[in-house]
């Protein structure tokens, strides 16, 4: 509705985040990852391959959203928009703990539940 001009959003929230910021992370269970390191960097290869494909092809990727999706055209737009990924993989340590923070600030994960950011995450597995 937003594309068609029916509606307009009350507050855009990205201006609004700390930066560095992330959107989407590959998680895998602590244990597995540590006893499957090899099979971790094989699954994240072609994720990275998959992602950088979506990036660098909009047309193909709009078409295949238009196929499976009920979204009018001008959605595909801002659709594809929020579609970025890193193309190497990595990211910041500094945005996963603004997300951190932010979780905890707005009290969306209680302080003392919230792991710190060296036991969440990790560049160790990237191929």
């Amino acid at each position: 509705m937003e594309a068609k001009g029916l509606i307009r959003p009350l507050n855009h929230l990205r201006p609004l985040l700390p930066k560095p910021w992330i959107n989407l992370v590959l998680g895998s269970l602590k244990g597995f990852a540590e006893k499957n390191p090899q099979l971790v960097t094989r699954t994240i290869k072609p994720v990275l391959q998959a992602a950088n494909f979506v990036q660098n092809n909009p047309g193909w990727t709009k078409q295949k959203l238009a196929s499976y999706s009920k979204l009018a055209p001008g959605a595909l737009d801002g659709v594809y928009a929020l579609l970025k990924y890193s193309k190497d993989g990595r990211i910041s340590p500094k945005a996963i703990e603004n997300v951190r923070n932010f979780l905890v600030e707005y009290k969306i994960v209680p302080k003392d539940k919230a792991p710190e950011v060296k036991a969440i995450y990790s560049n160790k597995y990237l191929p």
